[in-house]
């Protein structure tokens, strides 16, 4: 036992160590495991406590890493979980399509998405749009399309041509679906501009990749890009914004379409009602929120 003992120190302090090192593995399987089930750490005194019951199943898309969602999101979807008088089950699979997945099947009672991914639900009639995030007053976002410090000469999308470039998901707007367009637009071949391409699953993560060096440009949601610079500015250090897209609708927050009416406007108005305490307004300014607004339906069915 006395010569087990130094190996057991030494394997529980890596162990620890590589749960504290974001990205790795390890750690976002153990933030995986953790974020589906209930959350009940953090949470601002401010709202009232939720009662035990049935839980508030949230799901959101990776816009940013597994374990950055957990942090961001919880204690909002907590206190938001509390006006309602329920526990908090907060959920997040790695894809957008996932995602939808657990909106179609009815396992979640609400979702906040990717704009691109909307379509999906909206084409099938397996979704309903719930609110649409405010954010510096505007109900529109962004594609940036990114370049880094190890790569000084490009300047502009062409002159990416050839290069090692990192996409978030398949079906993300700012982070895929945009900047294939845009190339396609200019009259080349967007399966064959870039030398190699890569998903990173995580708007962070495409922008980690272009600071480190590891893909020579992304393209990425402003709102993350834009909340890192105010958050974390030495996480957008030497990156350099090519272009800015057209307006888009923002990522909408949905609820399934088999939700009853009274449910909807249950969850909506409890949403809405957080900007309008002073808890509710701390998480919301934490997140660089607003606010919450009723939807345009027209915007969105624009996007299919």
């Amino acid at each position: 036992m006395r010569r087990l003992a130094p190996l057991l120190t030494v394997s529980v302090a890596l162990l620890f160590g590589a749960l504290a090192v974001p990205g790795t593995g390890l750690r976002s399987s153990v933030v995986a495991a953790l974020i589906d089930r209930p959350a009940v750490s953090g949470f601002s005194p401010a709202v009232a406590l939720p009662s035990p019951g049935v839980p508030l199943r949230v799901a959101i898309s990776a816009m940013v890493s597994p374990e950055r969602t957990f942090g961001f999101y919880g204690d909002f979807f907590q206190a938001l979980a509390g006006r309602l008088h329920r526990p908090l089950q907060l959920r997040q699979r790695r894809t957008y399509e996932e995602v939808n997945s657990l909106v179609i099947r009815g396992e979640v009672d609400l979702a906040w998405i990717c704009t691109g991914a909307w379509p999906t639900l909206d084409s099938g009639k397996t979704g309903r749009l719930l609110a649409v995030p405010v954010v510096a007053g505007q109900t529109t976002y962004h594609a940036l399309i990114l370049a880094g410090s190890f790569h000084p000469g490009a300047r502009s999308l062409p002159l990416l041509s050839g290069a090692r470039f990192a996409f978030t998901d398949p079906i993300s707007l700012t982070g895929y679906l945009y900047p294939r367009r845009r190339i396609k637009e200019a009259g080349d071949n967007p399966e064959a501009f870039f030398g190699s391409t890569f998903f990173t699953y995580g708007h962070d993560r495409s922008i980690e990749a272009v600071r480190r060096g590891l893909a020579a440009g992304a393209s990425v949601d402003s709102l993350v890009f834009d909340y890192l610079k105010r958050r974390f500015p030495e996480e957008v250090e030497g990156i350099r914004v090519l272009e800015k897209s057209p307006p888009f609708p923002i990522p909408p927050l949905v609820v399934p379409a088999g939700t009853s009416e009274a449910r909807l406007v249950e969850i909506r108005t409890a949403l809405f009602a957080l900007a309008h305490d002073e808890g509710g307004r701390k998480l919301l300014d934490a997140l660089l929120v607003d606010g919450f607004a009723l939807p345009d339906e027209r915007e969105y069915a624009g996007l299919r």
